[in-house]
């Protein structure tokens, strides 16, 4: 994998959980303002937290953007312990509200805009390559496009059922995270190869 390539790859990586922690602290922002007196504290001190998570994340990125790959180790690492501390900070606020449902929505209609962001990208670049090259690049958007029709089955299958847990709810996420994150890469590969050929 050349340099090039693992800026990508880190890059994507990083703007998928940025739009995913935007359309979170968006969602925990709404609610806190709908919520009682009582709760509010703790839900204020929950958003406070994703939000300086976010932050940091967004610093890491614009660091990451000006800097090759000797930076990429350290600032993945960094914003692996901010993504943590953003998912820890949600689970706070899940708890302390019980607003599994709209933490949901909010993380899922992030991936799934991350996923279409991606297929739009793919698509835009295929149909810009050179006919013998369309083909191939083209298979590649379709694979792209399937995987990202999986995983909005399944998250789909998870807002309906509704009552779920948000442990349960959390797992779907990350699943279709992971899918999406394999899917990008092996995607980028196929353009990589076909493009240099």
């Amino acid at each position: 994998m050349t340099e090039d390539d693992k800026v990508h790859t880190i890059t994507e990586w990083a703007k998928g959980r940025l739009d995913e922690m935007e359309a979170t602290v968006k969602a925990m922002q709404e609610k806190g303002e709908k919520l009682q007196e009582q709760g509010q504290q703790q839900a204020k001190d929950a958003i406070a937290e994703a939000q300086r998570s976010h932050e940091t994340f967004i610093t890491q990125v614009q660091k990451l953007r000006n800097q090759g790959e000797a930076a990429l180790t350290d600032a993945q690492k960094t914003m692996n312990e901010s993504w943590s501390q953003f998912e820890a900070g949600v689970d706070q606020w899940v708890n302390s509200t019980k607003s599994e449902q709209e933490a949901f929505e909010a993380r899922a209609q992030a991936q799934l805009d991350t996923w279409q962001k991606s297929i739009d990208q793919y698509s835009k670049t295929a149909s810009e390559a050179a006919a013998d090259q369309r083909v191939q690049l083209t298979a590649s958007v379709d694979e792209l496009k399937a995987q990202a029709q999986a995983a909005q089955k399944q998250l789909d299958a998870m807002r309906k059922a509704g009552a779920s847990s948000w442990s349960a709810m959390s797992r779907a996420l990350d699943q279709s995270r992971k899918a999406f994150e394999k899917a990008a890469d092996k995607t980028q590969a196929q353009f990589d190869k076909a493009l240099k050929s």
